[in-house]
């Protein structure tokens, strides 16, 4: 489920069980799989999340990758390339 307003950059993939909110922005080649984006959620280009809970209008930076279990409270900001598990 993709909310309205939302833009998916070029090969970025949301994959199966994931829900997006409305108005997010999923950068080029990102990966959105089994998780939960809440509204305004900036997500950038080659960042990988799985199965993970992102809060309203976080920022995830690029290459960042956000592994199973983990909750971002709104309006977190993930640098780029951080892992978290």
């Amino acid at each position: 489920v993709v909310g309205a307003g939302t833009d998916v950059g070029q090969d970025a993939r949301v994959g199966p069980r994931a829900v997006v909110g409305s108005g997010c922005q999923i950068g080029p080649r990102a990966l959105v799989d089994g998780s939960v984006l809440w509204e305004n959620v900036r997500v950038g280009a080659d960042a990988v999340l799985r199965e993970c809970v992102i809060g309203a209008g976080a920022t995830i930076g690029a290459r960042a990758d956000i592994g199973p279990g983990v909750v971002l409270e709104a309006d977190a900001v993930i640098p780029d390339g951080a892992r978290l598990r």
